[in-house]
């Protein structure tokens, strides 16, 4: 077995107790943590580390624009060439984007919503799969 393990995350694990505790040893007894860092202060970003971060975003966009710029002539001919196939992969690609915004952004706001006024979980998972398949 493992002495010792280390765990480093965005948020403490007493965040995620609701029922049990985050951490159980193979008979179910609660394991507690020998040492935690403290928060460090947050300090702000200084003037050069704007300035990297900044001149870093602009020359990957940069670099970025000069590959769109160097594509266009090859997808303008080849959407010539194949007008009605270049059609068809536009609209699907249209489509999927349609889909993804739907689903991943407007209806996972309205997740808030669904779960006011039932008790367990169970009960939103339910009305909200039956949403989705409806198509709400």
């Amino acid at each position: 077995g493992v002495g010792f393990a280390a765990f480093f995350a965005e948020h403490v694990p007493t965040e995620f107790e609701n029922t049990a505790h985050y951490l159980k040893d193979k008979v179910g007894e609660d394991i507690e943590p020998e040492a935690e860092l403290l928060d460090a202060e947050e300090v702000g970003m200084t003037a050069e580390e704007w300035g990297g971060s900044l001149g870093a975003a602009v020359l990957v966009n940069v670099v970025t624009l000069i590959g769109v710029f160097t594509t266009i002539p090859a997808i303008a001919r080849a959407a010539a060439a194949n007008a009605i196939l270049f059609e068809g992969l536009l609209s699907a690609f249209a489509a999927g984007t349609l889909l993804a915004c739907a689903f991943f952004l407007l209806l996972f706001e309205a997740t808030h919503l669904i779960g006011e006024g039932w008790a367990t979980e169970v009960d939103v998972l339910w009305r909200w799969g039956a949403m989705v398949l409806a198509g709400f």
